[in-house]
């Protein structure tokens, strides 16, 4: 497990992240947030010591459980910005928000799977589901702090960018998840991570592209009509 262990991204530049951030969440009664955090320093460590949980129940509350987590840093930045009614419409988010990362979750996964299973992987799909909502879970709780007070205002731009970098550096453990789940080599391992993302961003370009033509042949219209 040491072997394994020294693989993974806590051990190299996240180690001293890891050292300050571990002691401090073993003083919080929640086991699973410590258990999350070290999936997110140690990805393919922390999978093998609880991959007999991969089962769809078990799996399906890791995914929840993230999404709670979720939906409260959004619930308590949006009090704190002094906005009472971002944070009543948020109100139903306690059960949304789990629901949409239980579905979302077991989608992506199944996306991942099939790719990762074209280019020959060799691992199976609630293994990789959960090693999956392991580092989800593992953003969810090292960036809660950041999310829950980018509501603040002056400095809530920066601690939002502190989030939004914790959850970009997740790519990499998805990398890794996929190439150790799945015994891929380097380059598989990254094609399965990236296509979605590159597909992804080419609708999202298209979509826009055709939002725009669509406003400008809009406007062309009203005001051909106008003269």
């Amino acid at each position: 497990m040491a072997t394994q262990a020294s693989k993974d991204s806590g051990s190299g530049m996240f180690a001293p992240i890891e050292a300050i951030v571990m002691p401090i969440l073993k003083k919080i009664p929640l086991k699973q947030a410590q258990v999350w955090a070290a999936a997110y320093f140690r990805p393919m460590a922390t999978y093998e010591l609880h991959k007999k949980e991969a089962e769809i129940s078990r799996v399906a509350v890791h995914f929840a459980l993230a999404g709670a987590m979720l939906w409260l840093a959004a619930f308590i930045a949006s009090l704190l910005s002094l906005n009472p009614l971002g944070a009543l419409i948020l109100l139903p988010g306690v059960i949304i928000y789990p629901i949409v990362l239980v579905i979302s979750g077991f989608i992506s996964s199944i996306a991942y799977f099939i790719l990762a299973k074209i280019l020959g992987g060799k691992g199976g799909f609630m293994q990789q589901t959960l090693a999956m909502a392991l580092i989800l879970g593992g953003y969810a709780v090292l960036a809660f702090p950041f999310s829950a007070l980018s509501g603040i205002p002056i400095v809530g731009g920066i601690l939002a960018l502190a989030a939004l970098l914790i959850g970009l550096y997740n790519l990499y453990n998805g990398y890794l998840v996929i190439k150790g789940v799945h015994q891929l080599s380097t380059l598989k391992a990254a094609a399965v991570v990236l296509i979605p993302l590159v597909i992804l961003a080419v609708l999202a370009f298209v979509f826009a592209a055709i939002v725009a033509v669509s406003l400008i042949g809009a406007g062309l219209l009203s005001g051909g009509l106008g003269n």
